[in-house]
């Protein structure tokens, strides 16, 4: 008797608690399109999760601060904070939470390596998969980073004898090329290891206009060519995978050859609305042009080839936020839908949200991991 009334006691008091929890911690958490079936055994089990700020509901999966920089990184997903890097599989199942030494991380990441640089600071690191395989230290402070496909770091730094410092890091931290830029900004630079040549991209503000310089130096430092377009500023670029630089701005796109020619611009009269390289070889291109039978303005998507040939079209009433790549698919973004846009132009699906999308970490099958403000979700892809 006595035993079992021990046992109602701890019952009941197990009971207030699990409704004193659910009362305290319910006020922090905006669920999103969930359907809760109460467990409390789960939800008890779940307490610990939500004080560290890992959520465990079906569709919410990752709580975090806005400062937060999630990426898709091989198979995983990535959480860059401040002094820790979280990776993630596909089901937002922790596998890996690490401390360093990072305040202000950017990550740069390719299909092998994945390097994270303190910008502001004096360090970065760099992983195969889930392996730390370099931590360093330098000498001058992080404005821009960059890994190569052989994992060779490039980082862009303040100078004590210009404008800006470029240096090329190998994996176990070796110089191997290292040069001062005395008349221009460097807004980035690429070490291109199909051809072991160092790509930058300058901001050259000499006699009062801007001009952007895109300059190829040899391995021995020695300047090979340079490409140079007046009047605007190209924050975005990369390297496609025949060799051939692609670069755009609010009004321009550009892409330039192997031998650093110019191949085609395109000039957006009305702005343009987003961008990115699907499959990196395919420029995806939105900007606003009147609908094909001419009776309003419409978001145009434009899938092209390397040589601005069109090759795949997608037109929405809606305003486009953003484009991303992910998973082979172009993902237009108009702020709480995504179309999933493959590179003939077709829809392949759609995936919504309450919360505004930020953007698109991860497809697999029919889940969708979508990166909104304060964290990632788990949404449905309904096909069409």
């Amino acid at each position: 008797m006595k035993n079992r009334t021990i046992r109602k006691l701890i019952s009941t008091t197990v009971l207030i608690a699990i409704i004193l929890v659910a009362v305290w911690f319910g006020g922090g958490f905006a669920l999103n399109k969930i359907t809760l079936n109460f467990n409390p055994l789960a939800f008890v089990q779940s307490i610990g999760d939500r004080i560290r700020g890992e959520a465990v509901d079906a569709d919410v999966r990752v709580i975090s601060s806005d400062k937060d920089v999630y990426f898709k990184y091989r198979d995983y997903i990535v959480k860059c904070s401040s002094n820790d890097i979280t990776f993630y599989d596909r089901n937002l199942r922790l596998l890996q939470d690490k401390s360093n030494f990072i305040s202000s991380p950017r990550p740069a990441a390719n299909s092998k390596y994945l390097c994270v640089g303190d910008i502001g600071g004096k360090s970065f690191l760099l992983y195969d998969d889930q392996n730390e395989i370099l931590q360093k230290d330098i000498e001058r402070k992080i404005s821009n980073i960059n890994v190569s496909d052989n994992g060779y770091v490039t980082c862009v730094t303040d100078s004590l004898r210009g404008k800006n410092d470029v240096t090329t890091y190998d994996t176990s931290g070796k110089v191997i090329f290292s040069h001062a830029f005395e008349n221009t900004y460097v807004i980035g630079a690429i070490y291109n290891s199909a051809t072991g040549k160092l790509l930058t991209n300058e901001l050259d503000v000499a006699g009062g206009v801007s001009a952007t310089k895109f300059n190829v130096f040899s391995s021995e430092g020695v300047q090979e060519s340079s490409y140079i377009f007046e009047g605007d500023i190209f924050p975005f670029w990369g390297v496609m995978n025949n060799n051939c630089v692609y670069a755009y701005s609010e009004r321009n796109f550009l892409i330039l050859d192997s031998n650093n020619k110019e191949q085609w611009t395109t000039i957006f009269k009305q702005g343009l609305k987003g961008c990115a390289i699907l499959n990196w070889k395919s420029p995806v291109i939105v900007d606003t042009e009147k609908s094909k039978d001419g009776s309003s303005d419409v978001s145009a998507v434009k899938i092209l080839n390397d040589r601005g040939s069109q090759t795949g079209y997608f037109e929405l009433a809606e305003s486009v936020k953003n484009v991303t790549v992910c998973d082979s698919y172009a993902c237009v973004n108009t702020g709480k839908k995504i179309y999933f846009v493959n590179e003939w132009g077709w829809l392949m699906g759609t995936a919504t949200s309450e919360s505004e999308i930020e953007g698109v970490l991860s497809i697999a099958n029919s889940d969708v991991l979508l990166k909104v403000p304060g964290g990632v979700i788990k949404s449905k892809a309904s096909t069409n």
